[in-house]
């Protein structure tokens, strides 16, 4: 009869550094956004707002554009980061509401010229509310955004 090997919880590296790891996580998330941080989140962005915008758009350059104006809005309405651009994000969120009936209805993805004005303006906000935000904010306010918004779609 073999007997089981002792196993020491805290002689398993991966428990030895998860003290270390929640530090780490905790002082990045207190890390001012920088502007390279922000190109890189808003390049995807207006590159689907260019697809669609010539045409050539699809439900992922949709889902793009909408993670951004729903994780502005969370920005907006929970963090206090932005308030004032909230009549500009009920706009794109109605346009992209119009974009979301057309797509049902024809089977392409194109925003009417008020949509497209109205989203890239919401965009440029976004743009402006991550500057003023820090890392863990940001990955905070997706968080919620993917809860919150995309369950609805789920079910």
């Amino acid at each position: 009869m073999h007997r089981k090997p002792n196993f020491d919880r805290n002689k398993n590296p991966i428990h030895r550094f998860s003290a270390i790891n929640k530090l780490m996580g905790a002082q990045i998330a207190h890390q001012e956004i920088t502007d390279s941080d922000v190109d890189d989140m808003e390049i995807a962005v207006l590159a689907a707002i260019e697809c669609i915008s010539k045409g050539h758009g699809t439900v992922s350059h949709y889902n793009e554009i909408a993670h951004a104006i729903n994780q502005s809005w969370i920005l907006c309405t929970e963090r206090g980061i932005g308030e004032e651009a909230k009549p500009y994000l009920l706009i794109a969120q109605d346009s992209m509401n119009r974009l979301a009936k057309r797509f049902k209805k024809t089977g392409k993805v194109g925003f009417d010229a008020n949509g497209l004005h109205a989203v890239r303006r919401a965009i440029g906000l976004w743009h402006d509310q991550l500057l003023l935000c820090t890392l863990g904010e940001v990955h905070a306010a997706g968080e919620v955004a993917d809860k919150h918004f995309w369950a609805k779609e789920a079910a």
